[in-house]
């Protein structure tokens, strides 16, 4: 069944494509449940004679989102590699893949150190490669605000869409979002002594006066049990509860049970801690789990990305603080285009500093709105805003007003912080500090950083920032300012030595204590505290770096190395128990710790990998011996098509197959010889298992069903999801040549599937030499290669293009020598170079796009941009530099070139109509895109990345910089205009101006904005 796209992502494909042909990059940012992985399956789909790779984070994201489109078992043009696994892979093993398009999954995961090198190592082999990327963000938050969108794609974003602009558009349900509190009675008795120890007695009488408010206030509110009984009407409810620790997740688990009773005695908790969730069978048990009681899976990050679980009623983020990505992550694993409940999402902190606000994504919501009434497109808007229940808000309130009550005034804290800038240079004080008048400046610093940053009520005025500007104030918080200083530090570290292997007292070269820093960090995530300092993100961003956080000064390393030295000596790890190394390590014990760590999933994954390199194994004996017997059953099936194992049968290495099959099936009264769990049931049914005795009969179906197809068709040219009398076919086939290309193909089935024809070139493979048939015998008849087929001349182009770059295998480099292609490299270059050269005398100059085609089909723009790329890599050759060079050729000003094109559109169309007021999706005759070029300028403009030459031309055809000013003053100028025709503004909201403005929907948009703003 062909993929069907929303409207919206039909939109995003169709810009992407264009994109692609233009650019040859193009990236799709749609927030979390929008559905962009179809997106990219519909490239897979739509161009079957591309060979796709496919770049993920994880094995199982990328299965669920095949299963998702019901494409269970792939593509056979499709090529799917973790970013962990690209990391292991050769330069020869990269060299095989020949990709026509790479598509790069959560794309902004590549911005990571080691996954970063191994994408730029994949993208430098093929520079001629389309890449398309997909992601809910571009922005590396805790790396310096990487833009991966720039760095990967040269800032070519085909379509962007925000979080607030798919709720408007009702993409995404609008959630219910509640916020409550679970913990504060550390914080009341923090402030009853800080009350107790202030100096003013009338500062103290005002803040005891609102203590007392406070806590009369929090004896009358709702508990939690309240909160979510009158939230959850409906027990059978299925939620995600977030933690931030697995120590934090046992302690949530514990209280859940109190919190939930009201709604269900007996609820159905469970808990998922691994990276991989298929490690996980309790994950796997709450999918499943269809009962009519209240259900909640509780994990720590294992279900940030990419994974949607379905039928879920909403998320429970339970938290300190979180990162601007996981916490929308987090909370789009409630919305999703594909659902239609409205998702309620519970944010529940532990304290009053911590309350996350959602102001971000509200804002979104109104700069949707209010774009879409001003743009007349009323039609677009679903929903205007979503139901926000805060518990707490008023809690709030009187803490800072409690707070504020034992401050002193600005002026006077700001003098004392003066004193302290004269004296130290910077205002880097820890938040307890007090002067020695006993001022808070520490408090008092960390207030006005969060005002600033909008994470406590109150304002500052431009005035009183230019003040603490002045006197060396940051206003990044403390915690985060010391985070970078050390992290940074530590991947200078990283950068050089390749490892950060640096023991505790370990100072760097400008005097950090980056040693201490990193046990610290390591005792805040083993004991599950300071969440606030050690993100989800945070333990990302040091994972990339090779973090080993059980890691205590040597003796993991020293335990390590001796289990590894016994491996290289003997071979395995099945060690006496009372065996010791030299250093008296009792080696056995140690790493039967290792493996309870493992079970109880404290074990890193470093560690695990580790320890599988010597031979390490995780599973228990039994199951160890079970799978290894299961894989061998596999293995039979794989080359039999059946499980039909003769009773007596063995395998080459002697294992009893026939008799372990016999064991697991069933005799006449349903009975086996062994207990079968129904996950082994499970899988022995994924190969064909037949239980009953009595039923094994039929054999060999796949290899019947391919004698009869070879009968009926003369041939076995048999490739993809082929089906034939209802027997997959294809598949199986596909299975055959992968074990064949292995050497793990009997001799007796490969020739039986010689007998019937057996064609046993891969797909891609096969195509090559379908395609290779088509041009050679062209060739033969006519000497050439101008082919009428635009499909066969644009794979030749490939084909020159990959032997060039030595991508090509040695039987393909003989076929293609035989018919001449070095003869047609050189041949195909000059008549391209004539082409530049008819150009130049007709204009006078080769500024020209990429994308441009003369009359006769040559892409010429393309051309010149391969030569400029050749050229900045060194390899073009001497003459043809100069050739190019007599023409006049413009090696590195191909932007700017690119930039005039679109300025010169800009011209025409002031020229014209004498204004700039270009709809973003305009597209001038000649099909240039001048809507989106001038929407881009105004963005450069924004962010300072534009010349004083560029903006000197754009302000000489009258360039609008902001939109949003210039329709607001428009509009205004016609309000003025109708109340001086008609005496006042009672303007109907249908109410458009001649020329077709709505001037009434303007009107109402100004009236909510002033009510919403008092």
């Amino acid at each position: 069944m062909a993929i069907e796209l929303f409207d919206y992502n039909q939109k995003a494909y169709d810009d992407a494509s264009l994109m692609l042909l233009e650019e040859r990059k193009a990236a799709i940012i749609h927030p979390t449940g929008t559905g962009k992985s179809f997106i990219g399956f519909k490239f897979v789909e739509e161009h079957s004679d591309w060979h796709i790779c496919w770049l993920s984070s994880s094995d199982y994201i990328f299965q669920t989102q095949l299963e998702n489109i019901g494409h269970k078992d792939g593509y056979d043009n499709l090529t799917f590699i973790t970013y962990s696994k690209l990391i292991k892979m050769s330069m020869e093993d990269l060299g095989e893949l020949h990709p026509d398009l790479i598509i790069m999954d959560e794309f902004h995961r590549a911005g990571a150190s080691e996954w970063g090198k191994a994408v730029t190592a994949l993208l430098e082999l093929y520079p001629e490669t389309m890449v398309l990327g997909l992601s809910a963000t571009n922005i590396r938050y805790l790396d310096n605000q990487r833009n991966m969108a720039d760095e990967l794609f040269d800032g070519n974003v085909a379509s962007q869409m925000t979080l607030g602009e798919a709720i408007v558009r009702g993409i995404l349900k609008a959630p219910k979002y509640v916020i409550s509190l679970y913990s504060y009675e550390e914080e009341i008795l923090a402030y009853e002594e800080k009350i107790e120890n202030a100096k003013n007695q009338i500062a103290k009488d005002e803040a005891m006066k609102y203590l007392e408010i406070l806590k009369r206030k929090l004896e009358q509110s709702m508990g939690l049990s309240e909160v979510f009984s009158k939230h959850i009407t409906n027990r059978n409810s299925r939620f995600i509860v977030f933690c931030s620790g697995y120590k934090h997740m046992q302690e949530m688990i514990e209280k859940s049970k109190e919190w939930f009773a009201p709604i269900d005695k007996v609820m159905h908790i469970y808990s998922a801690y691994a990276n991989d969730p298929m490690t996980s069978q309790e994950f796997i048990d709450f999918q499943k789990d269809d009962s009519d009681h209240l259900k909640l899976l509780f994990c720590i990050d294992m279900l940030n990305e990419g994974i949607h679980v379905k039928d879920i009623d909403g998320v429970i983020l339970f938290r300190p603080t979180v990162s601007p990505i996981i916490y929308r992550q987090q909370i789009g694993r409630a919305m999703s285009a594909f659902s239609s409940k409205n998702p309620i999402i519970f944010d529940i902190v532990n304290n009053f500093e911590a309350i996350h606000s959602i102001d971000g994504i509200q804002e979104e919501i109104d700069i949707a709105v209010n774009y879409y009434h001003m743009m007349g497109m009323d039609n677009e808007i679903e929903v205007e805003d979503f139901q926000i229940d805060d518990e707490v808000r008023d809690f709030i309130d009187i803490f800072e007003k409690m707070d504020e009550s034992l401050s002193a005034s600005w002026d006077l804290m700001y003098n004392v912080a003066k004193d302290y800038y004269l004296k130290h240079g910077d205002l880097e004080v820890p938040k307890a500090y007090q002067s020695e008048e006993g001022y808070n400046l520490g408090l008092w610093i960390s207030t006005q950083r969060r005002v600033y940053n909008h994470t406590a009520k109150g304002s500052l005025s431009q005035e009183r920032i230019d003040k603490l500007n002045a006197i060396g104030m940051r206003f990044d918080n403390v915690n985060d300012m010391q985070w970078h200083k050390y992290y940074t530090a530590l991947k200078k570290y990283h950068d050089v030595h390749g490892d950060i292997n640096i023991n505790s007292q370990y100072v760097s070269d400008d005097g950090l204590m980056l040693g201490r820093w990193l046990t610290r960090m390591r005792s805040y995530y083993g004991d599950g505290i300071k969440g606030h300092i050690l993100t989800p993100e945070r333990i990302e961003a040091l994972n990339d770096l090779g973090m080993i956080w059980d890691y205590h000064s040597k003796q993991w390393d020293e335990n390590y190395d001796a289990a590894k030295k016994y491996y290289e000596e003997h071979g395995d790890l099945n060690i006496p128990k009372d065996y010791k190394s030299e250093k008296g390590v009792l080696i056995k014990t140690w790493l039967n710790n290792m493996k309870n760590k493992y079970n109880k999933g404290t074990l890193m994954d470093e560690q695990k990998r580790l320890l599988e390199d010597i031979g390490m194994c995780f599973e228990s004996s039994k199951d160890v011996l079970w799978y290894a017997s299961f894989n061998k059953a596999k293995q039979y099936f794989e080359e039999h098509g059946n499980l039909n194992v003769p009773s007596d049968y063995k395998c080459a290495d002697g294992f009893a197959l026939g008799r372990w099959i016999r064991r697991h099936r069933q005799d006449a009264s349903g009975k086996t010889q062994i207990k079968v769990t129904e996950e082994r049931k499970e899988l022995l049914d994924s190969i064909g298992m037949i239980w009953s005795i009595e039923k094994v009969k039929s054999s060999d179906k796949y290899l019947n069903a391919c004698r009869e197809y070879y009968k009926e068709y003369g041939n076995l040219k048999v490739y993809g999801n082929v089906t034939y009398k209802d027997i997959d076919i294809g598949q199986w086939l596909s299975r055959r040549r992968l074990d064949y290309s292995r050497g793990e193909l009997s001799q007796e089935m490969i020739d039986e599937l010689n007998d019937i024809g057996m064609l046993w070139q891969s797909s891609k493979e096969y195509r090559w030499q379908q395609k290779y048939n088509l041009v050679k015998q062209h060739y033969q008849q006519y000497h050439d290669f101008n082919m009428d087929d635009k499909s066969l001349n644009l794979w030749i182009k490939q084909q020159v293009n990959n032997y060039k770059l030595n991508l090509l295998t040695n039987n393909q480099k003989v076929l293609l020598d035989s018919i001449n292609i070095q003869e047609y490299i050189e041949n195909n270059w000059n008549n391209y170079y004539l082409k530049a050269k008819d150009y130049y005398e007709s204009y006078h100059d080769l500024n020209i796009l990429s994308s441009y085609v003369c009359e006769d089909g040559t892409r010429l723009g393309q051309w010149l941009f391969r030569q400029r790329q050749l050229y900045r890599e060194n390899k073009l050759t001497k003459d043809k530099i100069e050739k190019l060079n007599d023409i006049h050729i413009v090696w590195d000003k191909i932007t700017q070139t690119k930039w005039f094109d679109g300025f010169n559109h800009a011209r025409e169309f002031y020229n014209e109509y004498k204004h700039l007021d270009v709809n973003r999706d305009y597209v001038s005759n000649d099909g240039y895109k001048l809507g989106q070029w001038i929407n881009g300028q105004r963005k450069r403009y924004r962010n300072n990345l534009m010349s004083e030459e560029q903006e000197t031309l754009l302000n000489s055809v009258h360039m609008i910089w902001n939109i949003y000013e210039y329709k607001w003053n428009l509009f205004y100028q016609k309000a003025v205009d109708y109340k001086n025709e008609f005496g006042d503004l009672n303007i109907p909201a249908t109410y458009k101006t001649q020329d077709g403005e709505a001037l009434g929907v303007w009107i109402r948009t100004q009236r909510r904005a002033y009510n919403k703003d008092n």
